[in-house]
């Protein structure tokens, strides 16, 4: 799916609820030509990785932003760094999220996962921070723009092994494409 096509959409529905029919017009004003079947496949798409929920509305079914699917996933991470871990469980979930996202971690990510706080971390500077934000944004989850972005000191690459089997053998299948992961590769000197 193109992820320019999911964010107008998302954009879209940001603070509403809409038919495909509503969508497919609010597209078009957006210079975004879609075909009726091609957009449906979109939209279930977009519902079956939980960005969006659906209700039928006879004879429409309407669309609107899930905005429990992300907070859910942070806390089947943080539910999985529980079972394995009975100390340093906000450290361990740091390392986890930062090789996830691949990138550097807000506090209040951590915070939605439920687990401690971490202790062993560096603090991070991204140039994307404000980007990241918006992106939370889009998905219904506050970020104070004053929150602190961090990383871990060091990773337990035995330990991320475990976590990541654990979660893939739970069915964590919307981690495959998170619009708050950064594609692109970072090195420290550019953080």
């Amino acid at each position: 799916m193109s992820n320019s096509v999911q964010n107008m959409i998302v954009q879209i529905l940001k603070n509403t609820e809409m038919s495909i029919s509503g969508i497919k017009k609010e597209l078009e004003n957006k210079n975004q030509k879609m075909h009726r079947l091609a957009l449906s496949g979109y939209l279930s798409s977009m519902v079956d990785s939980g960005i969006l929920k659906v209700k039928e509305i006879k004879p429409s079914k309407v669309y609107s932003i899930n905005q429990k699917g992300t907070v859910t996933m942070y806390r089947k991470i943080g539910k999985v760094v529980k079972e394995i871990f009975r100390e340093d469980q906000g450290d361990q979930c740091l390392a986890l999220l930062f090789h996830l996202f691949r990138r550097p971690v807000f506090i209040r990510e951590l915070e939605l996962c439920e687990v401690d706080l971490p202790k062993r971390y560096k603090k991070a500077v991204s140039p994307k921070k404000t980007q990241f934000i918006k992106s939370f944004q889009e998905l219904g989850i506050e970020i104070p723009e004053t929150d602190m972005i961090v990383e871990p000191e060091n990773v337990n690459n035995i330990n991320l092994l475990r976590e990541l089997r654990v979660l893939l053998l739970d069915g964590m299948k919307d981690l495959k494409e998170n619009p708050v992961v950064d594609d692109d590769q970072t090195t420290l000197e550019e953080i």
